[in-house]
């Protein structure tokens, strides 16, 4: 039932490539006790490691391509559309149903991220994408999805969405977007809520659009 209501969104995804990569999501390394990766990450990490998290002006964040000394190389990309997933995560996510994991090449210490970009697409593809997380086939190898290995990522969702429901929430109304979910079938009968959430590591963020930044300590 989840799964039939699953919606995609509208939304803007701008992110800054990694600098100095070693590696990339797609090139089958695993990071496991000792990996070498990390390892040979140490020495480029330790010479931004002035650059923390606090340091970092917020104008860099806002700004698509802001001039930070790290992130002078690195532009801001930025796509644009209807996603059904954006992921983002610094490890390899493996588990006893996904044996790989969410993204199997990612790094626990290289001070990189790894962005799944999962486009509209046919529930039907969908779901060949989600099956492929239980066996060896690559879930990457599909024309709608797209992975990155980033520092920043920022989403945005369109114009106006997220104040509206802002302004709701102040009057002590139910978001329009909770409402909306409360439909049979879980929600699969409904129109589509105007925007989502966000899961941090099982804990459901309130607002879409959101700033997150791999921190070097």
């Amino acid at each position: 039932m989840m799964f039939l209501s699953n919606r995609s969104y509208q939304g803007t995804v701008e992110f800054q490539l990694a600098g100095n990569q070693l590696t990339s999501p797609r090139d089958k390394t695993r990071c496991l006790s000792g990996c070498q990766v990390c390892s040979a990450s140490r020495e480029w990490l330790c010479s931004v490691s002035d650059l923390s998290f606090d340091t970092i002006s917020q104008d860099s964040f806002q700004t698509p391509g802001g001039s930070t000394e790290e992130g002078a190389s690195s532009p801001w990309r930025s796509v644009e559309g209807r996603f059904r997933a954006v992921s983002l995560t610094c490890m390899s996510s493996a588990c006893p149903k996904s044996p790989a994991g969410l993204s199997p090449s990612a790094h626990l210490a290289d001070g990189t991220a790894d962005l799944i970009l999962v486009r509209d697409c046919s529930p039907c593809g969908f779901l060949t994408h989600l099956s492929r997380h239980t066996n060896s086939k690559d879930q990457f190898d599909l024309p709608f999805v797209d992975v990155y290995r980033v520092k920043a990522l920022r989403f945005t969702p369109p114009c106006g969405d997220e104040d509206e429901e802002e302004g709701e929430v102040e009057r002590g109304r139910e978001p329009s977007s909770q409402r909306k979910k409360r439909h049979l079938c879980g929600g699969g009968c409904g129109d589509a809520p105007p925007r989502s959430c966000w899961n941090c590591d099982g804990e459901v963020l309130p607002h879409s659009a959101i700033l997150a930044r791999s921190v070097t300590l």
